[in-house]
């Protein structure tokens, strides 16, 4: 999820404490999430299951993105920035805590992705794994756009929730059509037969 197209403009708006460098700290937590995690969840997705690990992803990323839209109750109810940085100091806090563990769902979602589609099509793997690298591009185009769109119309804490109900579609979606026997997959290798 990219916050940077209406996270900044909040956060300078609402909590004076918060400056342009711990912003960026909150930002960048996603990605330092992702990286500590994927090697993680890499060699943990025989044990759990590859579609397990998804639905414990996007269970992690909605509840994360609910608590973003939470964080703007902390502090102050004034429109604008005070001088009470206690507020600032509480939002700040949560908000990396939070940005983390919407770093560690989307690494459980995205690493299991990667290694169903190199399984499930050994033959053609390099092409869907282009669909697949295409579509995160897509995703990083256009989300920017529909978030920002989303904040104009429900303001900072409404946009959370309703991005928490696109990540809940997909939580939906992986739920009906990701079959179960992808979670029996004990190696990484093509065409691997499944014992039961």
């Amino acid at each position: 999820m990219n916050l940077a197209a209406f996270f900044p403009v909040f956060a300078d708006d609402h909590y004076k404490w918060v400056d342009d460098g711990k912003i960026g700290l909150v930002l960048a937590m996603f990605q330092i999430a992702y990286l500590i995690m994927a090697p993680i969840v890499g060699q943990n997705l025989q044990r759990f299951g590859r579609k397990n690990m998804i639905l414990a992803g996007y269970t992690l990323c909605i509840l994360a993105t609910i608590g973003f839209g939470l964080c703007s109750h902390i502090g102050p109810k004034q429109e604008k920035i005070t001088d009470d940085d206690s507020g600032s100091k509480l939002f700040f806090g949560l908000s990396l805590v939070i940005r983390f563990f919407q770093g560690v769902g989307d690494s459980m979602v995205a690493t299991s992705s990667y290694s169903i589609v190199s399984i499930e099509f050994p033959e053609n793997r390099e092409v869907y794994i282009g669909y697949c690298q295409t579509a995160v591009g897509l995703g990083l185009l256009m989300g920017p756009v529909i978030g920002t769109s989303i904040y104009k119309v429900a303001h900072y804490e409404n946009t959370f929730y309703v991005l928490a109900g696109i990540l809940s579609a997909s939580f939906l979606t992986a739920i009906f059509l990701l079959p179960n026997r992808i979670n029996k997959y004990k190696t990484d290798q093509p065409n691997e037969m499944i014992l039961d």
